[in-house]
């Protein structure tokens, strides 16, 4: 009974907030077909709005980095134990990275179909036939739908349990911890790692790296396959390291 209350703590807020952002995309979709119609070029011009799945797995991290003191206080003052808590955990993270994978392709194609309807030539398109544009070609929709949502899949989990990994760390971090975290999270990111790439950048290693990277991702070959796999074992590192986490972490005033 307490893994099911604990599953329903844990998705209260992430179903409103995830399908809202659904809302907002399609709402500038039907605007943006507005807009273009109202314009003096009328049925004759393009529109290309992509990048749903990008700003889905943000918002799969920003929520799983948001929430994790507010559950795991509530929840612990509850007597829910800390296994409990990270079933439900990578439970959600699973259940919802499955719904919003089929979701993707179910937002996509019904952009397409208003679109289409509005006369509007171009239309929103899924991020992952924009990587592997050979793959949607090669294969029929169904097994396209069925590759791109797996691999889709596997990204939201690993958004999930990175943002879970995160706001844990901060969680058991003391006040000067998470300030040296804030400052190196994006310093590392936005300053260190493009300037070592700048500098190495000739060098075997970078090269060894970014061919290790397509291979892992399957860009080389065109093909999603790989990089369902790649995410899905870095999901299930992340999932290790936050039961770590978790199984440490105490109840905080």
């Amino acid at each position: 009974m307490k893994l099911k209350a604990a599953f329903k703590f844990e998705i209260r807020d992430f179903l409103t907030t995830v399908f809202s952002v659904y809302g907002v995309m399609m709402l500038i979709n039907i605007i943006a077909i507005v807009v273009q119609l109202a314009s003096k070029n009328n049925f004759k011009t393009n529109m290309t709005l992509n990048g749903a799945e990008i700003i889905l797995i943000v918002t799969v991290f920003i929520i799983a980095a948001g929430d994790f003191r507010e559950n795991f206080q509530m929840l612990m003052q509850n007597g829910v134990s800390r296994k409990t808590i990270f079933i439900s955990k990578a439970g959600t993270g699973l259940m919802f990275a499955l719904i919003l994978s089929i979701a993707d392709r179910l937002f996509i194609f019904l952009s397409k179909i208003i679109s289409n309807l509005a006369g509007v030539t171009k239309s929103t398109e899924s991020v992952w036939i924009q990587i592997y544009p050979e793959f949607a070609d090669k294969h029929n929709a169904v097994w396209s739908f069925i590759a791109f949502a797996a691999v889709g899949a596997a990204v939201y989990i690993c958004s999930y349990m990175l943002g879970t990994v995160l706001s844990g760390l901060i969680y058991r971090l003391g006040k000067g911890g998470r300030t040296a975290l804030a400052i190196a999270l994006p310093v590392t990111a936005f300053v260190l790692v493009p300037l070592l790439l700048e500098i190495f950048w000739e060098t075997a290693f970078v090269r060894w790296l970014i061919h290790t990277l397509v291979t892992i991702l399957g860009l080389g070959k065109g093909i999603p396959y790989p990089a369902a796999a790649t995410f899905t074992v870095l999901s299930c590192i992340l999932g290790a390291a936050s039961w770590l986490i978790i199984r440490r972490a105490v109840p905080k005033d």
